[in-house]
């Protein structure tokens, strides 16, 4: 499990050693399609990584794969933009990309509580 928690994707094939550290691995697009055919999945979604294009979301192996990343400009410093992934119905997705204002503009963000609370 730990394996597949962090592990990243590559475009080559089969599972390599990742060279963001001892013990972590790449794997490739036929990894993706085996797990997908082993479980009935139609999609894998990860979301450990900035995406390699700096957006807040990659499509990999095909369109089988897709790294979310919600946080965006990461610890201030990546410049990167944030995603979330909406779900529709038949499991077409759409990725929504953001920008979060940078921690000094957050005390003029004025959040109003729902009338129902």
């Amino acid at each position: 499990f730990v394996d597949a928690m962090w592990a990243d994707p590559q475009d080559a094939l089969r599972v390599a050693p990742n060279p963001r550290g001892p013990g972590l691995a790449l794997f490739g697009p036929d990894i993706t399609a085996k797990f997908l055919h082993d479980t009935g999945y139609r999609l894998v979604v990860r979301s450990h990584q900035v995406p390699t294009n700096n957006e807040g979301y990659f499509v990999h192996h095909g369109g089988r794969l897709v790294t979310v990343f919600s946080a965006s400009n990461y610890c201030g410093l990546t410049g990167n933009t944030g995603a979330v992934l909406v779900v529709r119905a038949g499991g077409h997705y759409e990725a929504v990309q953001h920008w979060a204002p940078p921690l000094e503009r957050l005390v003029d963000v004025i959040i109003e509580m729902p009338p129902d609370v």
